[in-house]
Formats: structure tokens, sequence, C-alpha cells
């Protein structure tokens, strides 16, 4: 098994958009308040910030598992955190056919996604989905980077090309046997 990342732009409505900001903005808001008390406790380790902070972050609207992604990030950088990407894991983030279910601070949502057929051809081979990262770029496009296990030997392949594409997969280089 391989892990690919996939990158789909959304087709989001306006209440959608609302809601997607507002979840992006809860959950920088929530990154910058665990940084605090991260800072202020001098700890970045993930168990005991949640302790610190779990009933906070769940104030603020966000769900539960949000809020640990939340946490999570805190852990991997220390600086000020901007509503520009929020994580999401299993429970967080399914497919439903050409669609995404997000988990927002409004609910659910199902959006609906550009798909070419580069990304019908892996979605269809994709034994499952590990999550992604909601985006919104500085042009205001909103984009979902899904993770996703295909099948495949990862040591036989040094990169994945187009299906259709006149070039193929070249084998991974050979350790020498001297």
């Amino acid at each position: 098994m391989q892990t690919l990342t996939l990158r789909t732009r959304l087709d989001p409505t306006p209440e959608q958009v609302d809601a997607l900001q507002e979840t992006l903005e809860r959950f920088a808001q929530a990154c910058n308040l665990t940084l605090e008390v991260a800072r202020a406790c001098r700890t970045f380790r993930k168990f005991k910030l949640q302790r610190l902070v779990y009933g906070q972050l769940r104030a603020l609207g966000l769900s539960a598992n949000l809020a640990i992604r939340a946490i999570a990030r805190v852990g991997h950088r220390a600086k000020h955190f901007r509503p520009t990407s929020c994580d999401y894991d299993q429970r967080t983030l399914s497919l439903r056919g050409e669609h995404v279910s997000l988990s927002t601070t409004r609910g659910r949502l199902r959006i609906p996604m550009r798909l070419s057929p580069y990304h019908r051809y892996w979605l269809a081979r994709a034994r499952s989905v590990q999550g992604g990262r909601l985006l919104r770029d500085r042009r205001g496009r909103w984009y979902v980077h899904l993770i996703v296990r295909v099948p495949g030997d990862r040591a036989a392949r040094s990169r994945i090309t187009r299906p259709g594409s006149r070039t193929t997969a070249r084998a991974a280089p050979q350790a020498s046997s001297r």
C-alpha cells in the first residue's frame, strides 16, 4: 500500500463558504489558544495540552475531533496560526461519490468536488481515505487535500504518472551489491 495526496477543488455554495470560513477561523483561534497555554506551561506534549485546553476548545464550537486536531497541530509548530487551513481525519472527512463530507462548526456539510480523470482514477482505486486538509487560497478558492491509501509497491515506483500518459513509472534504483 502507498499513500497519495490528491488536491481537489471544491465548489461550495455561499452558505457553505460561510460555514467553511467560520470553521477555519475557529480552528486557528483554537490553535492560537493552545499555543498560548503551551508557552505559559512550557509544554508541547499533546496529552498534557489536551487536559489543559480541551474544554475551552469545545466551548469555541469545534467538534471533538477538530479540537484534538488543533492540539496536535500546535505540537508540530510553535508560531501564530492564521485561518487558512484546517486538518481533518477519517472521522471528520469522508467521500460520498463526487462530494466530500466535512465536519464544520455548523454541522456536517456535503460539498461537491471538481474531479479530473486523474482524480477519478486514483479515487476509484483508493482503499481508504485517511483524512485531509481543508484550504482556502489567496483568491478565495477552496481545496481539500485528500490523503488516500492505494494498492501498489512503494519500492517499485519512483513516481506516479497520469493515467494514459506516454511515460511510465520508472523503477526505483537498485542498491549495488558491491
